[in-house]
């Protein structure tokens, strides 16, 4: 089947996308979220448009990423993809960890393409962070 829209984006970095998607997903069972071998990471959310399942796949060969959409909401999550994979996060551009914090530096000097994502599904993600805050991890993944 083939998708209803496709995005190509070239941030001119390294995106590691499955680090980046890996905080969406709650837990092992959440039938929302899969990561196929080679890296794809299969989404499934809600939009304003309507329901979508979001394939989104590194290329590093040539610092980019492609994103593959099917469902009405399609061409909202698309639009979103850059966001969901850190393009308004600039604090990295000038950021310089102190030596003094070596953890911090390690981190930065292992992870120097990470950014933090912004992800537009804002109910998604609040209402999953509240769960998991009133009961415990187990009952939360399950919900």
């Amino acid at each position: 089947m083939s998708p209803d829209g496709e995005l190509h984006w070239a941030p001119g970095r390294p995106v590691p996308v499955t680090a980046m998607l890996r905080p969406l997903r709650r837990g092992g069972g959440d039938p929302t979220y899969r990561q196929d071998a080679d890296g794809s990471v299969w989404r499934a959310t809600r939009t304003p448009d309507g329901p979508v399942v979001l394939r989104v796949r590194a290329r590093p060969a040539d610092a980019s990423v492609h994103a593959q959409a099917w469902g009405p909401g399609a061409d909202w999550a698309l639009d979103g993809v850059p966001e969901l994979l850190g393009a308004a996060d600039d604090t990295w551009d000038e950021f310089v960890p102190r030596p003094e914090h070596t953890v911090l530096v390690e981190s930065w000097r292992a992870h120097p393409h990470w950014r933090v994502g912004r992800n537009r599904a804002v109910f998604e993600a609040l209402s999953a962070s509240a769960l998991e805050q009133v009961v415990t991890g187990v009952e939360a993944f399950a919900a």
